[in-house]
């Protein structure tokens, strides 16, 4: 019995362009980094752009060498911790 392929030609298409976009913009150093942070906190975690726009600088936190991100009233909800971008 023939082996069925795992995934169709275009969800791999679309698969790898999205992990292009993710290393253009961790690698690119002419893009200027409010694109970098936006454009990764919508391809690595979905976040609305309009969200994103809506953020002030009260929603950005720093412990030490950690950074975090609240995206609601709540921040135990909604928190993007830097430890999860990876160095």
């Amino acid at each position: 019995m023939p082996r069925r392929p795992s995934a169709f030609p275009t969800e791999v298409a679309e698969a790898d362009g999205h992990a292009r976009r993710i290393r253009r913009l961790l690698t690119d150093a002419t893009i200027e980094l409010p694109l970098h942070v936006a454009g990764l906190l919508v391809l690595l975690y979905g976040i609305r752009p309009t969200r994103i726009l809506a953020l002030t600088t009260s929603a950005v936190e720093q412990r030490g060498n950690e950074t975090s991100i609240i995206f609601c009233s709540q921040p135990g909800q909604a928190a993007i911790d830097s430890r999860n971008f990876g160095e």
